[in-house]
């Protein structure tokens, strides 16, 4: 570019207090080891849209951004509503002056300039598509002179817009299978992110009308976005930040995700207790083993309290499976329900009061889409494990 990007308002250049504080007021160069530049560039991509808080930069990103001018690395940020757009496109912000001081208030401007754009953009469509917004960023990513190597994402993940998760079942997909899925219908490109490392800022943080999301759902939120990023070639990792602030203002809605927060039960007979990715009953993808065994026995132990006041009651317990393997459904559910089974006897429960049975994959509901391929979240719906009390 011609000229460095200033603000209106050289009053912002303040705002920037906090976060430059790692940085030496004569060179704005950092003090802290890890305030290092952004190798090779990056590409900031921020959520824009409403359910979280309004656009902003952590103090750390915005350190490593001045490092990044400093050395004369290209910076771009995308902006992500239902139909994400560039917002700056991938330049350098050539810094002048004869002195240390004098660069140090040019890379100051600049970062202001960057952080402004941020701060002060706003939805220009309906929804939230963060897969859009880090395939166009890896677009402007590697068709800049200089390919750019980092992606930062500072956005919920709690999407309703491409990949929606705020469907029934979209907080429990398997990161495989939604993989798999976008690169059958040639939204994704098995080698999308590849020579990007992204780093994620603060998934699962929402605001109102979104409500909080358990920590079963803002686990899966913040395994997923890099586990799609690894799946299509690249490198990746998930900040936890508790971010502050206002939300966004604005008459362009984003759907809410259901907010799964399962209660505790009183066991009854003719009860059909349903128990899947939400609950502590949580199986590891493509496995029978226990997210967290201490956990399920826990959620259990109600029922078995309530076998053992009755050697006459019976629990049947039931696996299921999405329509994703075949080939090994029946084996996997079977296995997820003796399980579970195995758990109750270990309490005490008699061996003729449990039974278990594996049905593989029954279509409640249908997972599969017209083009035959799987849908993520209807699959999702589908690993679960049902116990009829009698």
């Amino acid at each position: 570019m011609s000229a460095v990007r200033t603000l209106a308002g050289i009053a912002f250049v303040g705002l920037l207090g906090t976060a430059l504080a790692g940085c030496t007021p004569s060179t704005g160069r950092p003090t802290s080891p890890a305030c290092t530049p952004y190798s090779h560039g990056v590409v900031l991509v921020v959520g824009v849209h409403a359910n979280e808080p309004a656009p902003d930069l952590t103090a750390g990103i915005v350190c490593r951004l001045t490092e990044t001018i400093a050395v004369g690395m290209p910076v771009a940020a995308i902006a992500v509503d239902g139909t994400p757009r560039v917002l700056l496109p991938a330049e350098t912000y050539p810094i002048a002056g004869d002195n240390a001081a004098a660069r140090a208030n040019g890379i100051t401007h600049a970062v202001a300039s960057i952080v402004a754009a941020v701060q002060s953009a706003r939805p220009e469509h309906d929804g939230s598509d963060l897969l859009a917004g880090l395939i166009l960023g890896s677009r402007v990513a590697s068709s800049a002179p200089s390919a750019i190597a980092n992606m930062v994402v500072v956005d919920s993940g709690v999407t309703d817009t491409g990949l929606a998760l705020t469907v029934p079942g979209g907080t429990l997909v398997e990161v495989g299978e939604v993989t798999q899925h976008e690169f059958a219908v040639h939204a994704l490109d098995p080698d999308q992110f590849h020579g990007l490392h992204v780093a994620f800022w603060g998934l699962s943080e929402t605001r109102a009308p979104q409500g909080d999301l358990s920590l079963r759902q803002r686990d899966a939120i913040s395994d997923l976005w890099p586990g799609i990023v690894r799946a299509a070639q690249g490198t990746a990792e998930s900040i936890g930040f508790p971010r502050s602030g206002a939300d966004v203002h604005t008459s362009h809605p984003v759907a809410t995700a259901e907010v799964i927060k399962p209660e505790p039960f009183q066991p009854h007979a003719g009860d059909v207790l349903r128990f899947d990715g939400s609950t502590d009953l949580a199986f590891v993808a493509d496995q029978s083993r226990l997210v967290d065994e201490n956990a399920g026995r826990a959620l259990l132990a109600p029922v078995t309290a309530w076998l053992a006041t009755d050697p006459s009651r019976t629990a049947d317990i039931v696996g299921r499976t999405s329509s994703a393997d075949p080939s090994r459904n029946a084996a996997l559910s079977l296995a997820r329900a003796q399980v579970c089974a195995q758990i109750l006897f270990g309490a005490g429960a008699g061996v003729g009061q449990v039974h278990a049975e594996g049905k593989g994959y029954t279509a409640d509901p249908p997972d599969t889409l017209p083009d035959g391929s799987l849908d993520p979240t209807a699959a999702a719906l589908n690993r679960v494990v049902e116990i009829t009390l009698h």
